[in-house]
């Protein structure tokens, strides 16, 4: 799931990719993306997007004086990279496999990180 938000008092945006294995929310999914059980953000930089965090941060706000091509060029970057994760975590064991590996960068609930670990 993946919300964009304004940041409030400011011209930026916020990104919120969020995961929710269906075994960490049985009754009810998220309606948000930053309601996950693991919530990771692009502008944060490294992985598991492969940014550069103040390309995205200059990117996500509105008041940079970076030019229209190099913003649109970047939002495609981060479009790829956040399309990416998703393809390679189709699975629990995808989830897994990148929580292990140090590739899943970002919040993680106390139950995500023991699902991960192979609690769930």
């Amino acid at each position: 799931m993946i919300d964009l938000e304004q940041i409030p008092k400011t011209d930026r945006v916020g990104t919120y990719v969020g995961v929710c294995p269906t075994a960490l929310a049985p009754d009810v999914l998220p309606s948000r993306a930053n309601d996950c059980p693991i919530v990771m953000w692009p502008e944060t930089g490294g992985e598991p997007f492969g940014l550069d965090r103040w390309d995205v941060r200059d990117t996500l706000d509105l008041s940079s004086g970076i030019s229209d091509e190099t913003r649109s060029q970047r939002l495609a970057a981060i479009a790829e990279a956040v399309a990416s994760v998703f393809f390679s975590a189709q699975s629990v064991a995808d989830l897994r496999r990148m929580s292990v590996e140090g590739r899943l960068a970002g919040f993680l609930r106390k139950d995500a990180r023991e699902f991960l670990q192979g609690g769930g």
